[in-house]
Protein backbone atom coordinates (compact mmCIF):
# COMPACT_ATOMS: atom_id res chain seq x y z
CA UNK A 1 0.00 0.00 0.00
CA UNK A 2 1.46 3.29 -0.89
CA UNK A 3 1.53 6.44 1.51
CA UNK A 4 -1.05 7.86 -0.12
CA UNK A 5 -3.59 5.15 0.28
CA UNK A 6 -2.58 4.83 3.65
CA UNK A 7 -3.19 8.33 4.38
CA UNK A 8 -6.49 8.25 2.51
CA UNK A 9 -7.97 5.01 4.86
CA UNK A 10 -6.66 6.82 7.86
CA UNK A 11 -8.51 10.02 7.66
CA UNK A 12 -11.69 7.66 6.57
CA UNK A 13 -11.22 5.73 9.83
CA UNK A 14 -10.65 9.05 11.97
CA UNK A 15 -14.36 9.59 11.91
CA UNK A 16 -14.71 6.50 13.27
CA UNK A 17 -12.94 7.06 16.38
CA UNK A 18 -14.83 10.58 17.27
CA UNK A 19 -17.57 9.67 20.29
CA UNK A 20 -19.27 13.12 19.00
CA UNK A 21 -19.32 16.19 17.40
CA UNK A 22 -17.33 17.68 19.92
CA UNK A 23 -14.75 15.39 19.90
CA UNK A 24 -14.37 16.26 15.66
CA UNK A 25 -14.59 19.87 16.66
CA UNK A 26 -11.54 19.45 19.47
CA UNK A 27 -9.38 17.51 16.54
CA UNK A 28 -10.06 20.03 13.49
CA UNK A 29 -8.75 22.89 16.68
CA UNK A 30 -5.87 20.60 17.81
CA UNK A 31 -5.00 20.30 13.36
CA UNK A 32 -4.89 24.14 13.19
CA UNK A 33 -2.59 24.62 16.02
CA UNK A 34 -0.80 22.28 14.44
CA UNK A 35 -0.62 24.14 11.11
CA UNK A 36 0.01 27.55 13.19
CA UNK A 37 3.29 26.64 15.35
CA UNK A 38 4.69 24.26 12.08
CA UNK A 39 6.35 25.97 9.00
CA UNK A 40 4.95 23.20 6.00
CA UNK A 41 6.61 23.56 2.51
CA UNK A 42 3.65 23.94 -0.39
CA UNK A 43 4.15 20.30 -1.26
CA UNK A 44 2.70 19.10 1.90
CA UNK A 45 -0.58 20.82 1.61
CA UNK A 46 -1.48 20.02 -2.12
CA UNK A 47 -0.45 16.35 -1.28
CA UNK A 48 -2.59 16.31 1.82
CA UNK A 49 -5.39 18.16 -0.16
CA UNK A 50 -5.18 15.76 -3.15
CA UNK A 51 -5.41 12.67 -0.59
CA UNK A 52 -8.20 14.50 1.35
CA UNK A 53 -10.19 14.68 -1.93
CA UNK A 54 -9.76 11.64 -2.98
CA UNK A 55 -10.68 9.88 0.62
CA UNK A 56 -13.74 12.17 -0.03
CA UNK A 57 -15.11 10.50 -3.47
CA UNK A 58 -15.34 7.02 -1.13
CA UNK A 59 -17.51 8.78 1.86
CA UNK A 60 -20.24 6.29 2.84
CA UNK A 61 -21.56 8.43 5.84
CA UNK A 62 -22.50 11.94 6.63
CA UNK A 63 -20.03 12.51 9.02
CA UNK A 64 -16.95 11.25 7.12
CA UNK A 65 -17.80 13.95 4.66
CA UNK A 66 -18.36 16.88 7.38
CA UNK A 67 -15.01 15.50 8.50
CA UNK A 68 -13.16 15.75 5.45
CA UNK A 69 -14.86 19.36 4.74
CA UNK A 70 -13.08 20.65 7.62
CA UNK A 71 -10.32 19.14 7.31
CA UNK A 72 -9.80 20.49 3.68
CA UNK A 73 -10.68 23.97 4.50
CA UNK A 74 -8.05 24.00 7.48
CA UNK A 75 -5.65 22.67 5.29
CA UNK A 76 -7.22 25.67 2.11
CA UNK A 77 -6.13 28.36 4.94
CA UNK A 78 -2.72 26.94 6.49
CA UNK A 79 -2.08 27.08 2.75
CA UNK A 80 -2.91 30.27 2.40
CA UNK A 81 -1.47 31.78 5.11
CA UNK A 82 -4.80 33.12 6.63
CA UNK A 83 -3.61 32.90 10.22
CA UNK A 84 -6.23 34.97 11.83
CA UNK A 85 -9.07 32.69 10.78
CA UNK A 86 -6.95 29.81 11.81
CA UNK A 87 -6.42 30.95 15.36
CA UNK A 88 -10.15 31.56 15.56
CA UNK A 89 -10.63 27.95 14.90
CA UNK A 90 -8.19 26.82 16.90
CA UNK A 91 -9.59 29.15 19.99
CA UNK A 92 -13.05 27.85 18.57
CA UNK A 93 -14.18 31.44 18.54
CA UNK A 94 -15.10 30.90 14.80
CA UNK A 95 -16.57 27.62 12.34
CA UNK A 96 -15.32 26.72 9.41
CA UNK A 97 -17.79 27.98 7.63
CA UNK A 98 -17.45 31.84 9.07
CA UNK A 99 -13.64 31.41 9.01
CA UNK A 100 -13.96 30.55 4.99
CA UNK A 101 -16.03 33.33 4.24
CA UNK A 102 -14.29 35.89 5.93
CA UNK A 103 -11.08 34.89 4.02
CA UNK A 104 -12.40 34.59 0.84
CA UNK A 105 -13.02 38.97 1.40
CA UNK A 106 -9.71 39.57 2.60
CA UNK A 107 -6.85 39.66 0.15
CA UNK A 108 -4.65 36.59 -0.50
CA UNK A 109 -1.30 36.80 0.67
CA UNK A 110 0.44 34.07 -0.96
CA UNK A 111 0.12 34.82 -4.72
CA UNK A 112 -0.46 31.92 -7.17
CA UNK A 113 2.58 29.59 -7.63
CA UNK A 114 4.71 29.05 -10.83
CA UNK A 115 5.78 26.36 -12.01
CA UNK A 116 8.13 25.60 -14.65
CA UNK A 117 8.81 22.10 -16.62
CA UNK A 118 12.08 21.15 -14.77
CA UNK A 119 10.54 21.80 -11.28
CA UNK A 120 7.13 19.93 -12.36
CA UNK A 121 9.41 16.82 -13.02
CA UNK A 122 11.46 17.05 -10.07
CA UNK A 123 8.65 17.36 -7.66
CA UNK A 124 6.65 14.52 -10.01
CA UNK A 125 9.26 12.47 -8.96
CA UNK A 126 10.23 13.25 -5.76
CA UNK A 127 6.81 12.47 -4.50
CA UNK A 128 7.27 9.07 -6.52
CA UNK A 129 9.94 8.53 -4.17
CA UNK A 130 8.31 9.71 -0.77
CA UNK A 131 5.33 7.51 -1.93
CA UNK A 132 7.54 4.30 -2.82
CA UNK A 133 5.73 3.95 -5.50
CA UNK A 134 9.00 3.28 -7.53
CA UNK A 135 11.85 0.55 -7.12
CA UNK A 136 15.18 1.43 -7.05
CA UNK A 137 15.65 -0.01 -10.79
CA UNK A 138 12.09 1.82 -11.68
CA UNK A 139 13.64 5.34 -10.34
CA UNK A 140 16.85 4.66 -11.74
CA UNK A 141 15.25 3.71 -15.67
CA UNK A 142 12.58 6.86 -15.15
CA UNK A 143 15.16 9.10 -14.10
CA UNK A 144 16.96 9.15 -17.49
CA UNK A 145 13.23 9.01 -19.05
CA UNK A 146 11.93 12.40 -17.15
CA UNK A 147 15.51 14.29 -16.06
CA UNK A 148 17.95 13.57 -19.24
CA UNK A 149 15.45 12.68 -22.65
CA UNK A 150 12.06 14.85 -21.60
CA UNK A 151 14.70 17.53 -20.44
CA UNK A 152 16.62 18.01 -23.17
CA UNK A 153 13.36 17.98 -25.53
CA UNK A 154 11.94 20.56 -23.90
CA UNK A 155 15.14 22.69 -23.66
CA UNK A 156 15.05 22.13 -27.37
CA UNK A 157 12.41 23.85 -28.10
CA UNK A 158 13.16 26.37 -25.18
CA UNK A 159 10.18 25.54 -23.14
CA UNK A 160 12.05 24.00 -19.90
CA UNK A 161 11.62 27.37 -17.95
CA UNK A 162 8.04 28.03 -19.53
CA UNK A 163 5.28 28.23 -16.95
CA UNK A 164 3.55 25.10 -17.26
CA UNK A 165 -0.14 27.46 -17.84
CA UNK A 166 1.99 29.12 -20.82
CA UNK A 167 2.66 25.57 -22.64
CA UNK A 168 0.24 24.94 -25.08
CA UNK A 169 -0.55 21.66 -26.72
CA UNK A 170 0.86 22.87 -30.13
CA UNK A 171 4.06 23.09 -27.84
CA UNK A 172 3.83 19.71 -27.14
CA UNK A 173 3.73 18.49 -30.52
CA UNK A 174 6.64 20.43 -31.43
CA UNK A 175 8.35 18.34 -28.40
CA UNK A 176 7.06 15.23 -29.82
CA UNK A 177 8.36 16.23 -33.22
CA UNK A 178 12.20 16.88 -31.30
CA UNK A 179 11.71 12.91 -29.58
CA UNK A 180 10.50 11.75 -32.87
CA UNK A 181 13.64 12.12 -34.89
CA UNK A 182 15.52 9.61 -32.53
CA UNK A 183 12.92 7.19 -31.09
CA UNK A 184 11.14 4.17 -32.47
CA UNK A 185 7.51 4.78 -32.14
CA UNK A 186 6.66 2.61 -29.37
CA UNK A 187 9.38 4.48 -27.15
CA UNK A 188 8.34 7.93 -27.86
CA UNK A 189 4.67 7.12 -27.03
CA UNK A 190 5.97 5.97 -24.06
CA UNK A 191 7.45 9.60 -23.28
CA UNK A 192 4.28 11.31 -24.41
CA UNK A 193 2.64 8.79 -21.51
CA UNK A 194 4.85 10.07 -19.75
CA UNK A 195 3.93 14.23 -20.54
CA UNK A 196 0.32 13.23 -20.19
CA UNK A 197 1.07 11.99 -16.34
CA UNK A 198 2.91 14.95 -15.41
CA UNK A 199 0.37 17.31 -16.75
CA UNK A 200 -2.38 15.07 -15.11
CA UNK A 201 -0.31 15.70 -11.70
CA UNK A 202 -0.04 19.02 -12.20
CA UNK A 203 -3.74 19.15 -12.65
CA UNK A 204 -5.02 16.94 -9.29
CA UNK A 205 -2.17 19.24 -7.06
CA UNK A 206 -4.18 22.50 -8.82
CA UNK A 207 -1.33 23.79 -10.36
CA UNK A 208 -2.99 24.21 -13.60
CA UNK A 209 -4.86 26.91 -14.15
CA UNK A 210 -6.67 25.53 -17.65
CA UNK A 211 -7.11 22.42 -18.93
CA UNK A 212 -4.08 19.71 -19.81
CA UNK A 213 -3.00 20.65 -22.78
CA UNK A 214 -1.54 17.31 -22.78
CA UNK A 215 -4.05 15.62 -24.99
CA UNK A 216 -4.42 12.82 -27.19
CA UNK A 217 -0.44 13.41 -27.88
CA UNK A 218 0.45 9.55 -29.36
CA UNK A 219 0.95 8.75 -32.88
CA UNK A 220 0.05 5.47 -34.32
CA UNK A 221 2.42 2.90 -34.50
CA UNK A 222 2.12 1.25 -38.33
CA UNK A 223 4.81 -1.17 -38.15
CA UNK A 224 3.23 -4.31 -36.90
CA UNK A 225 3.85 -5.66 -33.39
CA UNK A 226 6.44 -8.27 -32.82
CA UNK A 227 5.72 -11.45 -31.57
CA UNK A 228 8.15 -11.84 -29.31
CA UNK A 229 7.63 -15.43 -27.96
CA UNK A 230 9.44 -18.39 -28.53
CA UNK A 231 7.75 -21.83 -29.91
CA UNK A 232 8.01 -24.70 -27.66
CA UNK A 233 10.33 -26.97 -29.67
CA UNK A 234 12.74 -24.26 -31.06
CA UNK A 235 12.70 -23.20 -27.34
CA UNK A 236 13.44 -26.78 -25.96
CA UNK A 237 16.37 -26.83 -28.76
CA UNK A 238 18.15 -23.88 -27.99
CA UNK A 239 18.06 -25.40 -24.18
CA UNK A 240 19.77 -28.50 -25.15
CA UNK A 241 22.37 -26.75 -27.30
CA UNK A 242 23.29 -24.44 -24.17
CA UNK A 243 23.95 -27.62 -22.71
CA UNK A 244 25.51 -29.77 -24.78
CA UNK A 245 27.24 -27.54 -27.74
CA UNK A 246 27.77 -24.28 -27.06
CA UNK A 247 31.49 -23.04 -26.66
CA UNK A 248 32.39 -20.21 -24.61
CA UNK A 249 35.69 -18.65 -24.84
CA UNK A 250 35.72 -16.66 -21.98
CA UNK A 251 38.04 -17.59 -18.82
CA UNK A 252 35.85 -15.61 -16.55
CA UNK A 253 34.38 -18.04 -13.99
CA UNK A 254 31.23 -17.28 -14.79
CA UNK A 255 31.44 -19.08 -18.46
CA UNK A 256 30.42 -22.08 -17.44
CA UNK A 257 27.25 -21.25 -15.97
CA UNK A 258 26.01 -19.76 -18.56
CA UNK A 259 23.62 -22.56 -19.78
CA UNK A 260 22.14 -22.52 -16.18
CA UNK A 261 21.13 -19.13 -16.67
CA UNK A 262 19.19 -19.90 -19.72
CA UNK A 263 17.98 -22.48 -18.32
CA UNK A 264 15.97 -20.73 -14.92
CA UNK A 265 14.93 -18.27 -17.62
CA UNK A 266 12.95 -20.62 -19.92
CA UNK A 267 11.31 -22.65 -16.50
CA UNK A 268 10.92 -19.71 -14.49
CA UNK A 269 9.95 -16.28 -17.24
CA UNK A 270 12.47 -14.74 -14.69
CA UNK A 271 14.31 -11.50 -15.96
CA UNK A 272 17.85 -11.99 -16.65
CA UNK A 273 18.71 -9.44 -14.21
CA UNK A 274 16.59 -11.22 -11.43
CA UNK A 275 18.73 -14.63 -12.68
CA UNK A 276 21.59 -13.24 -11.92
CA UNK A 277 21.76 -11.52 -8.97
CA UNK A 278 20.60 -14.67 -7.30
CA UNK A 279 22.46 -15.67 -4.29
CA UNK A 280 22.90 -19.41 -2.47
CA UNK A 281 20.68 -17.91 0.11
CA UNK A 282 18.10 -17.50 -2.74
CA UNK A 283 17.78 -21.49 -3.34
CA UNK A 284 15.39 -23.21 -0.97
CA UNK A 285 13.13 -25.29 0.24
CA UNK A 286 9.23 -25.73 1.33
CA UNK A 287 7.22 -28.88 1.50
CA UNK A 288 9.70 -30.47 -0.53
CA UNK A 289 9.58 -27.89 -3.45
CA UNK A 290 12.54 -25.99 -4.27
CA UNK A 291 12.57 -22.76 -5.19
CA UNK A 292 14.33 -19.34 -6.00
CA UNK A 293 13.61 -16.23 -4.22
CA UNK A 294 13.32 -13.19 -6.05
CA UNK A 295 14.20 -10.23 -3.65
CA UNK A 296 16.48 -7.21 -2.64
CA UNK A 297 17.37 -8.40 0.78
CA UNK A 298 20.84 -8.65 -0.16
CA UNK A 299 23.27 -5.50 -1.06
CA UNK A 300 23.90 -4.53 -4.42
CA UNK A 301 20.43 -6.32 -5.40
CA UNK A 302 17.38 -4.40 -6.87
CA UNK A 303 13.52 -5.43 -8.17
CA UNK A 304 12.22 -3.82 -11.12
CA UNK A 305 9.30 -2.79 -8.65
CA UNK A 306 6.94 -4.01 -5.95
CA UNK A 307 5.70 -7.12 -7.61
CA UNK A 308 8.31 -8.59 -8.44
CA UNK A 309 9.28 -9.69 -5.04
CA UNK A 310 8.17 -13.37 -5.34
CA UNK A 311 8.93 -16.90 -5.28
CA UNK A 312 8.77 -19.47 -7.72
CA UNK A 313 9.63 -23.30 -8.12
CA UNK A 314 11.97 -25.11 -10.34
CA UNK A 315 10.34 -27.85 -12.12
CA UNK A 316 12.35 -30.42 -12.77
CA UNK A 317 12.50 -32.21 -16.27
CA UNK A 318 11.06 -29.08 -17.76
CA UNK A 319 13.11 -28.03 -21.10
CA UNK A 320 15.72 -31.17 -19.79
CA UNK A 321 16.40 -29.52 -16.52
CA UNK A 322 18.26 -31.70 -14.37
CA UNK A 323 16.92 -30.02 -10.35
CA UNK A 324 19.70 -32.69 -9.23
CA UNK A 325 22.59 -31.52 -11.62
CA UNK A 326 21.89 -27.94 -10.44
CA UNK A 327 21.88 -28.29 -6.85
CA UNK A 328 25.23 -30.57 -6.82
CA UNK A 329 26.85 -28.05 -9.37
CA UNK A 330 25.43 -25.04 -8.93
CA UNK A 331 24.25 -24.09 -5.92
CA UNK A 332 26.35 -26.61 -3.50
CA UNK A 333 29.68 -25.71 -5.32
CA UNK A 334 29.30 -22.00 -3.41
CA UNK A 335 30.84 -21.42 -0.14
CA UNK A 336 28.46 -18.58 1.32
CA UNK A 337 24.92 -18.11 1.55
CA UNK A 338 26.04 -14.65 -0.13
CA UNK A 339 27.65 -15.77 -3.26
CA UNK A 340 26.16 -15.51 -6.32
CA UNK A 341 25.17 -18.78 -7.35
CA UNK A 342 26.34 -18.11 -11.06
CA UNK A 343 29.85 -16.57 -9.91
CA UNK A 344 28.96 -13.18 -10.61
CA UNK A 345 30.47 -10.65 -8.91
CA UNK A 346 28.78 -6.92 -9.01
CA UNK A 347 31.60 -5.56 -11.71
CA UNK A 348 30.74 -8.54 -14.15
CA UNK A 349 26.69 -8.93 -13.28
CA UNK A 350 25.56 -7.43 -16.49
CA UNK A 351 26.43 -9.77 -19.25
CA UNK A 352 23.57 -8.72 -21.71
CA UNK A 353 26.07 -7.73 -24.86
CA UNK A 354 27.80 -11.68 -24.00
CA UNK A 355 24.32 -13.31 -24.48
CA UNK A 356 23.63 -10.59 -27.56
CA UNK A 357 25.90 -12.33 -29.19
CA UNK A 358 24.81 -16.26 -28.06
CA UNK A 359 21.30 -15.31 -29.32
CA UNK A 360 22.64 -14.30 -32.67
CA UNK A 361 25.31 -16.73 -33.35
CA UNK A 362 22.42 -19.33 -32.66
CA UNK A 363 20.01 -17.55 -35.23
CA UNK A 364 22.72 -17.43 -37.94
CA UNK A 365 23.22 -21.34 -37.33
CA UNK A 366 19.57 -22.16 -37.57
CA UNK A 367 16.97 -20.63 -39.76
CA UNK A 368 14.00 -22.20 -37.72
CA UNK A 369 14.81 -20.07 -34.84
CA UNK A 370 12.27 -16.43 -34.54
CA UNK A 371 14.99 -14.00 -35.84
CA UNK A 372 13.65 -11.49 -32.94
CA UNK A 373 14.48 -13.87 -30.72
CA UNK A 374 16.14 -12.40 -27.40
CA UNK A 375 17.36 -13.28 -24.37
CA UNK A 376 13.83 -11.43 -22.76
CA UNK A 377 11.75 -13.64 -25.16
CA UNK A 378 12.79 -16.44 -22.68
CA UNK A 379 10.47 -14.71 -20.35
CA UNK A 380 7.20 -13.60 -23.06
CA UNK A 381 7.64 -17.41 -24.05
CA UNK A 382 7.25 -18.47 -20.45
CA UNK A 383 3.76 -16.23 -20.34
CA UNK A 384 2.94 -17.46 -23.67
CA UNK A 385 2.98 -21.14 -22.84
CA UNK A 386 1.38 -20.74 -19.25
CA UNK A 387 -1.71 -18.86 -21.45
CA UNK A 388 -2.11 -21.73 -23.80
CA UNK A 389 -1.94 -24.40 -21.41
CA UNK A 390 -4.78 -22.66 -19.21
CA UNK A 391 -2.86 -21.56 -16.14
CA UNK A 392 -5.00 -19.39 -14.01
CA UNK A 393 -3.93 -15.67 -14.53
CA UNK A 394 -3.41 -15.39 -10.72
CA UNK A 395 -1.04 -18.12 -11.21
CA UNK A 396 0.68 -16.97 -13.77
CA UNK A 397 1.14 -13.14 -12.16
CA UNK A 398 2.63 -15.03 -8.88
CA UNK A 399 5.11 -16.84 -11.16
CA UNK A 400 6.20 -13.70 -13.15
CA UNK A 401 5.24 -10.88 -10.46
CA UNK A 402 3.29 -8.77 -12.53
CA UNK A 403 -0.24 -7.10 -11.29
CA UNK A 404 -2.85 -9.70 -12.21
CA UNK A 405 -4.44 -7.52 -14.90
CA UNK A 406 -1.34 -6.95 -17.31
CA UNK A 407 -0.29 -10.46 -17.23
CA UNK A 408 -1.62 -11.90 -20.03
CA UNK A 409 -1.84 -8.24 -21.85
CA UNK A 410 1.97 -7.54 -22.28
CA UNK A 411 3.06 -10.84 -21.88
CA UNK A 412 0.62 -12.89 -23.34
CA UNK A 413 -0.70 -10.60 -3.88
CA UNK A 414 -2.82 -13.95 -5.44
CA UNK A 415 -2.78 -15.95 -2.29
CA UNK A 416 -1.18 -19.34 -4.62
CA UNK A 417 0.96 -21.05 -2.48
CA UNK A 418 4.48 -23.14 -3.44
CA UNK A 419 3.33 -26.50 -3.85
CA UNK A 420 0.23 -25.50 -5.36
CA UNK A 421 1.96 -23.31 -8.19
CA UNK A 422 4.72 -25.97 -8.71
CA UNK A 423 1.98 -28.95 -9.26
CA UNK A 424 0.41 -26.52 -11.70
CA UNK A 425 3.40 -25.65 -13.49
CA UNK A 426 4.61 -29.26 -13.89
CA UNK A 427 1.40 -31.08 -14.47
CA UNK A 428 -0.32 -28.46 -17.00
CA UNK A 429 2.36 -26.90 -18.08
CA UNK A 430 5.22 -28.89 -18.87
CA UNK A 431 3.48 -32.26 -19.03
CA UNK A 432 5.80 -33.55 -16.72
CA UNK A 433 4.41 -37.11 -15.39
CA UNK A 434 4.49 -37.65 -11.59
Amino acid sequence: MSNSEYLKDALLQQVGSFIDFDEMRAYIRSFAKELLTTSKPDWFYKGHLMVAQEAQQSTTSIEQHEFLNRYKQTLTLAQNQQHEPLIAISNDNLSLTESMTTSNTQPMIKKKETINMVQLIDTYINEKIANNEWSAKTLENRKTSFRVTLIQSFTACELHETDINAITRNDLIRVRDILAEKLKTSTLNSRMSDITSLFSYADMCQLLTNKSPAIKLNIKDKNKAVDKHIPEGELNKFVQYMHNDYKHNSKQDFAPYLKWVVSLAAITGARQAEILQLRKADIRTVDDVIYISINAEHEGNTLKNATSERCVPLIDGAYGFNLQHFMKDVVSTCQDDSDYIFRLTQATRSITQLFSKVFKRYKENNESFPKTATFHSLRHSMSTLCLNKGMPEAFAGKLLGHAQSITYGRYGSSGVDMVTLHDELKTNVFNIEA
